[in-house]
């Protein structure tokens, strides 16, 4: 297991043990203990979800703003749950404290709880938007055309934090030419830390996507309903097995229903 993603030339992107950041989703969820994290370099044309009808986040250059998360919600990082979040225009989400730092290095990385989407000299305050918006089992910060600090390029991507304690991460466009992305704990560079590169990896395929498009929405909860067949017996759809068991079950759909992105009717 990887224990970090990089984005972009550079490799230099960190997670801390024992919150890896996988390339896939793992099947049928995990609990806020478990913290599993989802990394995605789309194969879907649009952030999802969709990032229209949020509230967009005004940011000064190298600034931060504090989100509070509403109804009594938290989402979790190692197994610390925070019922608020600093939104940063470098392309990063820190907990307990905003950041304004810019330079991506790994000891500013590692200096605070992070998730660092794309940590890089970003200024969306010139050209591009932040914003999010609270779902009923998640909160969602999308960054849209941010540009580079006196770069003129279009880099957009989104962190989905699920109340269960899961984190989805997704990039479409990323222009920028270095950067950094990873999850930090705060307690500093670890002695274990392994650097490897998110750009090397394939495109992420979401469990329960049954025809490839990039979702999980109705048409593949059809085709797992097509290839039920109940305990013990032959399998229909080898692919809709999601949990290798033999059969295509209840346990099947409530792993695809755990990563239902929609849209509903």
């Amino acid at each position: 297991m990887e224990f970090l993603k990089s984005m972009a030339s550079r490799g230099q992107a960190g997670t801390h043990p024992p919150q890896p950041l996988q390339n896939c989703e793992p099947a049928g969820g995990v609990t806020p203990q478990d913290g599993q994290v989802t990394s995605s370099r789309a194969p879907q044309l649009l952030q999802k979800p969709d990032p229209a009808g949020g509230t967009e986040i005004v940011l000064l250059f190298d600034g931060s703003e504090e989100i509070d998360l509403a109804h009594g919600k938290q989402v979790w990082l190692y197994g610390q749950g925070y019922s608020s979040f600093h939104v940063a225009t470098n392309g990063y989400i820190t907990f307990g404290a905003g950041d304004d730092e810019y330079d991506e290095s790994l000891a500013n990385h590692f200096n605070l709880p992070r998730i660092s989407l794309l940590f890089d000299d970003l200024d969306p305050s010139l050209l591009g938007t932040v914003s999010w918006k609270q779902l009923p089992d998640r909160a969602v910060v999308t960054y849209e055309d941010a540009m580079g600090f006196f770069e003129f390029n279009d880099n957009d991507f989104q962190a989905e934090m699920f109340f269960d304690g899961r984190i989805r991460l997704t990039w479409l466009t990323i222009d920028a030419v270095d950067g950094l992305a990873g999850l930090s704990d705060g307690s500093g560079v670890p002695v274990d830390f392994v650097e490897s590169d998110l750009s090397a990896y394939g495109t992420c395929i979401v469990t329960g996507d049954l025809d490839n498009d990039g979702d999980v929405d109705l048409e593949d909860l059809a085709a797992l309903l097509a290839a039920m067949n109940g305990p013990n017996q032959t399998p229909g759809d080898p692919d809709a097995d999601f949990d290798d068991d033999g059969d295509c079950d209840l346990s099947d759909f409530k792993i695809l229903a755990a990563n239902f992105t929609g849209p509903l009717p």
